[in-house]
């Protein structure tokens, strides 16, 4: 009976994010409600109505939008008064009351893990339970000297010991400084700023690994070692760690508090308990509306230390922990690529800790609820190539603007990738956000229009659901602009003059999401970028072949299928490319020459490209459905003029059908022609124009002539 409940619990959890429909032309035709736009509804600064949620969440359904994802913030610009407190008993009556009108009205309901946006924390977090980095201070200890070691320097009075270390100096030793070595991570932690040192040194430059001794238990209270130097000169290392200090933001006055330690899974377990589950607990009959959680953007920088972090080294890489604080103290510890080697392991551990501890015990929790955890997975201080493993929803972002429709890291193919390799129907998008630090402020002045390009780009990268930022809550009953996000994020909401309008667009979307959440993706090339920590998405250029991009852990659980590469969800590759990468340990070079010798294809001349067009403009993405459809989705980026090219399909043997997305109408191709194995097809787009363009084993039934 208990597996039985736990298989319930499972299948509920993935309904949402792994669901299957099995009609494209119906689903076309009337996009169900799982395919329909969603916003992010912003509460700000507490400024919340029971009238102004009803007339908000009616004045979405009216136009087509499918839920809401609730998020409470304080921009500037937000005005003062006597609002509603955070997580006050009448801000726990009005959630509920907005979820319960979302069970009344048909409505998904999600809500932000905390305030603000930029990961997780708030004032329930104490400061033990905190990000953590590591501190150290050292002194010259000669024969006969009492040594005396100042507390490394501490923020927030917080400070725990890690170590007291040291060791002989050796003849002629300089410890290098920062700049000598290239890069900051040797002693400062400024993640994205790490690259490898290649250079030598001789012995007599560098700290002989063996000798470095624990002096930890004679540290006395006043600072002073119960030890002196036996012979020569010695180096004395104090090292801990305290907080960082970060706290959740842009929040309410009262919502913002430390950010919780990020690789201490207990610690993100009781931020959990006491915030996500006890809103999930509130909600009543609204909790029928309640379908998961959402980790926003990470921007509370970088961390380097939890508590027993040491004993976790030590455990992993069977080494000793005391080479590796002298290293992280700014000292080269055996020879430099020794040094940087080391280093390596404790920046992997950090990142393995960072998915594991935090993003995979928050989706363990948030499942456990029947919930699903949908995650903004990059730009973080780590491995950002393996963090969409766990999540059930990766999410990317949208950034329109006049001189770069994907502006954002987060438009790239990074989050699709994980939800192609790992397993997962929706790839969720933070839509049309505006950043006025680029000049693209919305103030009122885009339409659906000018953002439509935009779209159309992020689909063609993989995401398939939009979220759009933002539709900000309306608490007064008022016709002008009222409330607003501060300058973030287009106004999507009831108070724009053209809102009515927005019933086009938002069938224009749930007809593309309605085909972009079905089906299995085509991909021919696997673009492995590297075991570094951190490690950044890395754009690969193509626009002939599909392609993923993947870190080192895709790489050990891919295995080889008739010299294809065949990913856990069953996603076949038939190339796979290694990008130039900072870091390829041993094991991962093994792996490498391992698939090699299974016959895994490393170049892409071989390959027959997917899609060939001659502009080199046109976006795309192919997903082959249930009932053997092979069905493309093809944009044109240009929003100035019409746009008439001949494209050719790697498709043979079946008519082309073109499905309008605007319209809802599907229609043969009337100038197409098939040649060598493929076939070529003449598509004229309006500008910012979009097509899908279906091979069918039968005709469709809605089909017209051309």
């Amino acid at each position: 009976m208990k597996m039985m409940v736990l298989a319930l619990i499972f299948a509920a959890v993935l309904g949402e994010a792994n669901a299957v429909a099995p009609n494209i032309e119906g689903d076309f035709a009337r996009p169900p409600d799982s395919a329909r736009p969603q916003v992010w509804w912003h509460w700000m600064g507490g400024h919340v109505s029971r009238g102004g949620i009803t007339a908000d969440l009616e004045s979405m359904k009216d136009v087509g939008l499918g839920g809401v994802t609730l998020f409470n913030l304080s921009c500037e610009g937000t005005p003062n008064g006597c609002p509603v407190a955070f997580a006050s008993p009448e801000w726990f009556s009005l959630v509920r009351f907005a979820a319960e009108e979302c069970v009344r009205l048909g409505l998904d309901f999600r809500f932000a893990n905390c305030a603000g946006w930029t990961a997780s924390g708030g004032p329930w977090v104490p400061v033990e339970d905190s990000m953590k980095e590591f501190v150290f201070s050292e002194t010259n200890a000669v024969v006969g000297a009492t040594v005396r070691l100042a507390r490394p320097k501490a923020k927030k009075d917080f400070y725990r010991e890690i170590a007291v270390v040291a060791f002989p100096v050796p003849k002629d030793y300089r410890k290098r400084s920062v700049s000598e070595y290239g890069c900051k991570s040797m002693r400062e932690f400024s993640w994205g700023n790490v690259r490898r040192d290649r250079r030598t040194a001789s012995a007599s430059e560098t700290v002989d690994p063996a000798s470095v001794i624990d002096l930890s238990g004679k540290l006395n209270p006043d600072g002073t070692l119960d030890w002196t130097a036996p012979s020569g000169t010695w180096q004395v290392v104090r090292c801990g760690y305290t907080t960082t200090a970060k706290c959740n933001f842009p929040a309410p006055w009262g919502a913002s508090g430390y950010e919780v330690d990020k690789l201490d899974a207990a610690a993100v377990e009781r931020h959990f308990n006491a915030h996500c589950k006890k809103v999930a607990d509130s909600l009543g009959e609204g909790r029928k509306a309640l379908k998961g959680i959402v980790i926003d953007s990470y921007e509370v920088g970088a961390f380097s230390w939890t508590d027993g972090l040491e004993r976790r080294y030590a455990e992993r890489w069977r080494e000793s922990t005391l080479p590796l604080l002298v290293a992280l103290a700014g000292h080269t510890v055996g020879s430099l690529a020794e040094t940087d080697e080391r280093l390596w392991r404790y920046r992997r551990l950090v990142a393995d800790l960072f998915a594991h501890e935090y993003y995979g015990t928050m989706r363990r929790l948030a499942n456990a609820e029947g919930l699903t955890l949908a995650v903004e997975p990059y730009i973080t201080a780590c491995d950002d190539l393996q963090l969409g493993r766990y999540c059930d929803i990766p999410m990317g972002e949208v950034w329109p603007s006049q001189k770069d429709m994907l502006a954002c890291p987060g438009c790239r193919n990074l989050p699709s990738s994980s939800a192609h390799f790992w397993g997962g129907r929706l790839v969720d998008a933070e839509a049309f956000t505006q950043n006025p630090c680029r000049g693209t402020s919305a103030r009122w002045l885009w339409d659906p229009l000018a953002i439509k390009a935009c779209g159309d780009a992020a689909f063609a990268r993989g995401m398939n659901r939009f979220v759009i930022n933002s539709f900000t809550h309306q608490p007064w009953n008022v016709e002008g602009p009222g409330m607003t996000m501060g300058f973030w994020g287009i106004r999507y909401d009831r108070t724009e003059p053209w809102w009515r309008c927005t019933a086009a667009l938002n069938g224009y979307l749930a007809r593309c999401q309605s085909l972009l959440q079905q089906g299995r993706i085509v991909r021919d090339v696997l673009v492995y970028a590297g075991d570094g920590a951190p490690n950044r998405y890395c754009e690969y250029e193509t626009n002939r072949f599909g392609f993923d991009i993947v870190g080192s852990e895709a790489l050990k659980a891919v295995r080889v299928e008739n010299g294809e590469l065949v990913s856990p969800s069953g996603t076949r590759y038939a190339a796979l490319v290694v990008q130039p990468s900072d870091w390829n340990g041993a094991e991962v070079c093994a792996r490498l020459d391992e698939l090699r010798r299974q016959g895994v294809k490393t170049d892409t001349a071989a390959l027959v490209p997917d899609v060939e067009e001659p502009t080199g403009g046109l976006r795309w993405i192919h997903r082959r459905y249930a009932d053997g459809t092979d069905g493309y989705f093809v944009c044109s980026p240009n929003t100035n003029e019409a746009v008439t090219v001949r494209v050719s399909f790697r498709q043979a043997g079946r008519r082309p059908e073109l499905w309008d997305p605007e319209s809802g109408e599907i229609r043969a191709a009337s100038d197409w022609k098939e040649q060598g194995g493929r076939t070529e097809v003449l598509l004229s787009f309006e500008r910012s124009g979009s097509v899908f363009v279906m091979f069918r084993n039968r005709p469709s039934a809605a089909l017209k002539p051309f």
